[in-house]
């Protein structure tokens, strides 16, 4: 079964998100034990929108690493799902010292809107320690 096939179920069924997520958290960490490194799963609340985090990057990402899982990233507008994350950058989070934000999401995002989030995400986090921000 090819990985499309997968996530097309993961995202049409009953609680769609939570499949999605856990799936792909439960992926990451597989991938990362590979490379000697850890997934943290961070606690959920509704103040925090980061799902998990990796000291030191992996692959060929360096740094430490934010990890944001959003099923549809399209019908997110750029400015307010920024404005959402600036407002949950809270101390728990700066406390990690992270310098990368990877969101991860079951549909392709495409490059208009990728685009805009970039400048959006520039415009935001200017005077932060955030520099890359990626989609995968």
């Amino acid at each position: 079964m090819y990985i499309d096939n997968i996530i097309e179920k993961l995202i049409s069924g009953q609680n769609s998100f939570y499949s999605f997520e856990t799936f792909i958290l439960n992926l990451l960490k597989y991938h990362l034990k590979s490379q000697g490194k850890e997934l943290t799963i961070l606690e959920t609340h509704r103040s925090l929108i980061i799902d998990a985090y990796i000291k030191d990057g992996f692959d060929n990402i360096t740094g430490n690493t934010l990890i944001d899982i959003k099923i549809n990233l399209n019908r997110y507008p750029p400015k307010l799902f920024l404005e959402r994350f600036s407002k949950s950058n809270n101390s728990r989070l700066n406390d990690l010292n992270y310098s990368n934000y990877l969101v991860i999401t079951a549909n392709e995002v495409n490059e208009k809107l990728k685009e805009k989030y970039i400048e959006e995400f520039n415009n935001f986090h200017k005077n932060s320690n955030l520099n890359n921000f990626r989609f995968e």
